[in-house]
């Protein structure tokens, strides 16, 4: 959803009894998020995933409330916040930029770390902030860095820190009550922790400790006079600023003069004119005096119309209620109907601006998706034309391997080709050949010749010597032999 470029985050100065009041010692403004960059260590905090956080209604509660306070530093053991150790409150809900950042205005609070951060602000550090929550990462779909889920993130607080995630995430101090003393670091903490209670300054210690920062060695400073004359110089151009304002305060006092003088003046007519409406009225009751008596001798003539009178004023009083109570129900529906109008175009205009927004997401998922199915398609065509390149050398292979074979068994390819399944490979056809080979070797064994078309031959030799037979069964026959001529006699 994008914003307009005059979403000002403006700093309200505050009077130094209000400040009192509200026991702030100053203010912080900057940015606090940037949902176009990602934060150092390549995560993405979105546009959506911020929406989501400020639109929560219990965000919206502890903001109206002024209840979002932060601490110096992360904790490691909790995400809830340490109210003894509360430092800043943010002011008021974060602005949205066009460069895609956040920017809001934090009030240091008057607690114990609250003065150790006002004291490093009077220094002229620099502090940052950084948001403390809990959520799930999911890879983004450029493949370039991890993207917290804006459905699942959880902000719990913001707080200060020294390295913010996001590098541009660096508060500014602004504020009225600005200590314009020549002290150092080191002085101004000390005295800080001297006027503390103990209470507090054990809570300061405990943050201090946290910040790495200890008191007992020397910290190196550099004297802030250039601060003072910035400051200095501010204080000038306010000063001007409120003479200015005295002078326009003085000529509307004049004015105000002039027309309480004109007022006396009416005040005195007034006054004549009430005299004479005095003397009128003595006059009045005279004529009223009359005017009794002679109603009072028409009373008795006209009793049966004042009862007839009487009973039309209830009827007419009763009419009157009924206006009133009809009048007061359409006042309470028109109410009702104007406020639901003006929530419906309200709706409708953060619709319209997040449909909008969603259409030109869109658009840019679907060019990128584009040039990635394109990319995607040339890489299969490319692929495939690369797979029948090679299915044809592989069969041009496997003729060429079954011819050879072929001619080393002293058969045909086709021979071949005819015991082997689709999809073979080499080992199939070595298989198949050896198979064949044997065959023929076992065919060429035999004692006779196999012929389908002719009948069967049997080559016989005689025997030098005289046959001696091999067992003591005269008649025995190898019955495989048997069964072979007649299987190819047939």
């Amino acid at each position: 959803m994008k914003t307009a470029s005059s979403n000002v985050c403006e700093y309200k100065r505050l009077t130094a009894e209000e400040q009192k009041k509200r026991g702030i010692l100053g203010r912080l403004v900057g940015t606090i998020a940037d949902f176009k960059n990602p934060t150092r260590n390549g995560r993405l905090y979105s546009e959506q995933l911020w929406d989501n956080v400020f639109k929560d209604p219990i965000m919206q509660e502890k903001i109206k409330n002024r209840a979002l306070f932060g601490e110096i530093g992360h904790p490691c053991d909790r995400t809830e916040v340490d109210m003894e150790k509360i430092a800043i409150c943010l002011a008021e809900e974060p602005k949205k930029y066009p460069d895609g950042t956040l920017k809001g205005i934090f009030d240091i609070l008057d607690t114990p770390n609250g003065r150790i951060l006002k004291t490093l602000c009077d220094y002229g550090c620099k502090v940052g902030i950084s948001s403390r929550g809990e959520g799930d990462l999911m890879e983004d779909w450029t493949g370039e860095g991890e993207k917290v889920d804006p459905e699942t993130y959880i902000c719990e607080c913001f707080d200060i820190v020294i390295t913010p995630g996001v590098e541009s995430a660096r508060l500014s101090p602004v504020n009225e009550s600005l200590d314009t003393n020549a002290l150092k670091l080191k002085q101004a903490l000390t005295e800080a922790l001297n006027k503390a209670t103990p209470e507090n300054k054990k809570i300061m210690n405990e943050t201090l400790q946290s910040l790495n920062i200890n008191l007992d060695n020397n910290i190196a400073a550099e004297d802030i006079g250039a601060d003072a004359i910035k400051q200095l110089q501010e204080s000038i151009k306010q000063n001007k600023q409120l003479q200015n304002q005295v002078k326009t305060l003085q000529e509307k006092l004049s004015v105000c003069n002039a027309k309480e003088a004109k007022s006396e003046e009416e005040l005195q007519d007034f006054k004549s004119r009430v005299s004479t409406l005095e003397s009128l009225n003595e006059a009045m009751k005279i004529e009223n005096g009359k005017l009794n008596e002679q109603l009072s001798q028409a009373q008795v003539t006209t009793k049966r119309q004042e009862m007839k009178l009487k009973i039309l004023s209830e009827q007419h009083k009763d009419q009157t209620n009924q206006n009133q109570s009809l009048n007061e129900s359409l006042q309470s529906k028109s109410d009702r109907v104007r406020a639901l109008n003006e929530k419906l175009r309200d709706e409708r205009s953060k619709n319209e601006k997040e449909i909008s927004s969603l259409r030109e997401s869109l658009e840019d998922v679907r060019q990128d998706s584009k040039l990635l199915k394109e990319n995607c398609d040339r890489k299969i065509e490319k692929a495939t034309k690369l797979v029948e390149h090679y299915k044809k050398i592989a069969l041009t292979a496997c003729n060429k391997y079954i011819e050879a074979k072929a001619k080393m068994i002293g058969t045909t390819p086709s021979s071949i080709k005819s015991k082997l399944h689709e999809g073979y490979s080499f080992n199939d056809i070595d298989r198949v050949c050896e198979e064949l080979q044997d065959y023929q070797l076992r065919m060429g064994s035999l004692p006779f010749d196999l012929d389908k078309n002719q009948s069967l031959k049997v080559k016989i030799k005689e025997s030098v010597e005289p046959i001696k037979p091999k067992s003591r069964f005269d008649d025995d026959i190898d019955e495989n032999l048997v069964n072979l001529a007649n299987k190819y006699g047939k």
